[in-house]
């Protein structure tokens, strides 16, 4: 599961992770990559938003930090939870073109998946077109320079199919939402009435996409602002 979390808000304003927890708990992922936690704000009354929702799935986790947060102190970043072993792989701070941008973090988690290993970049790129072509080419620099097949790639992109970071993703990696005939892709964002599809899954060699889908039922339309994408994935049978 890809979900962007919006802190914790949903897409009518009020706070409640709990609704957020539900969500997630109902789609009863293996991996989790989430986007938009806090941790310590005072908007959050304080949580540690990453832990929390470990705790509550029972599931390991790693969290990156994306930047402070002057007003209300604490901080903002991303995490991978899992029902499996996890261990840290690093976390890169991606292009900005302006000191004034909002910083921006790929994380890569390794999952000791059953029978194989899984990394996962988990990563939520810029709002500006220029920064997040820039982001996106050091993001498939990082990807490529990896050894593994397992590859997946997770997150809140900010980019339509079309636009040219996407395009350059899939020279690389599978969109799981059209890699097969059979399954319409659906639109995340805005999760109240979803026109764009902004949330992705890419996924590289390896892996085999079993099926995929957007929950979409009024819980998930209230939790946040952008709705989760859940892929099943299994390895591909070695040759």
């Amino acid at each position: 599961m890809t979900y962007n979390v919006h802190g914790g808000f949903g897409s009518d304003m009020r706070y409640d992770p709990n609704r957020v927890l539900r969500v997630i708990s109902a789609a009863n992922p293996d991996v989790v990559a989430l986007q938009e936690l806090d941790v310590g704000r005072n908007r959050s009354r304080g949580f540690d938003q990453a832990s929390w929702f470990a705790k509550r799935l029972s599931m390991n986790f790693e969290f990156v930090r994306a930047r402070d947060c002057a007003r209300g102190g604490g901080c903002f970043g991303n995490a991978v939870l899992s029902r499996y072993a996890l261990s840290s792989s690093g976390a890169r701070e991606l292009p900005q073109i302006h000191d004034s941008s909002e910083r921006r973090i790929a994380q890569l988690v390794r999952v000791a998946g059953p029978g194989m290993t899984l990394d996962v970049f988990n990563t939520h790129l810029g709002l500006r077109p220029k920064e997040r072509h820039l982001q996106c080419e050091a993001l498939l620099g990082w990807i490529s320079a990896e050894p593994s097949t397992g590859h997946v790639l997770c997150g809140d992109l900010n980019a339509a199919p079309g636009s040219l970071p996407y395009m350059k993703l899939t020279g690389l990696m599978r969109d799981a939402q059209t890699a097969l005939a059979d399954r319409r892709a659906r639109s995340t964002w805005p999760s109240i009435w979803p026109v764009l599809r902004l949330d992705h899954v890419f996924v590289g060699r390896g892996l085999r996409i079993i099926h995929h889908h957007v929950p979409m039922d009024t819980g998930a339309r209230l939790a946040s602002d952008h709705l989760p994408l859940v892929v099943d994935l299994a390895a591909e049978p070695c040759a």
